[in-house]
């Protein structure tokens, strides 16, 4: 595929060093990130795998904790169900990533999302230098929409690309970066014949 020309993305990066699982299902089945999450992040970057890649796109649960994004970051965000819900920080969510039990008092909850979102941003950090020494072709991707506060805190201009706006999570322009899938060079609409009429001999009545 590379050598027809083909730019090739590992998409969803996790580090199970944060997430045991990634989500409540693979939770509920026992299927451990790192064994059955296709671009567990330490393997998507490790010397082998990322000579097969072009660059990598950063899962958006991983964005999400790391930044941290959710309905209090503006009212844009605070629209949106995703982040309205709370639907990736609430502590069933959690729980479920990190394979521990949901507490009971409202402080351990509170506690266990900052733990996540900590371990987050510390393997974020660590990831984007790995990235940056691997000299990908493309620069590496946040499945997010970011507001303009964290892609200066992060330093991000310019070294990284946004998966957002209308056409994801968020349903809103998106500040810096839009995604756009092109036809490959020379492509051609098949062409398609009218229908043929039907002779009156071949109808059947009943």
């Amino acid at each position: 595929m590379r050598e027809a020309g083909v730019k090739l993305l590992a998409d969803d990066l996790l580090p199970f060093s944060v997430y045991c699982f990634d989500g409540e299902a693979s939770r509920r089945k026992g299927h451990r990130l790192i064994d059955h999450h296709a671009t567990e992040s330490s393997m998507m970057l490790s010397r082998e795998w990322s000579a097969v890649f072009h660059g990598v796109k950063i899962s958006l649960d991983w964005v999400i904790h790391a930044m941290p994004l959710g309905k209090q970051t503006g009212a844009a965000f605070a629209s949106v169900p995703l982040y309205a819900k709370s639907m990736k920080d609430n502590p069933g969510h959690v729980a479920a990533v990190t394979g521990r039990t949901v507490p009971e008092a409202d402080v351990e909850r509170s506690s266990a999302l900052r733990d996540l979102q900590r371990a987050a941003r510390v393997e974020l950090q660590a990831a984007l230098q790995e990235v940056q020494q691997h000299r990908f072709d493309i620069l590496p991707v946040l499945e997010a929409t970011l507001p303009p506060a964290h892609i200066a805190e992060w330093g991000l201009e310019g070294a990284a690309k946004e998966q957002g706006g209308m056409f994801f999570e968020a349903r809103f322009p998106p500040a810096w970066f839009f995604g756009q899938i092109m036809p490959p060079p020379l492509a051609q609409r098949p062409r398609i014949s009218p229908p043929k009429k039907a002779s009156p001999s071949t109808c059947i009545q009943g």
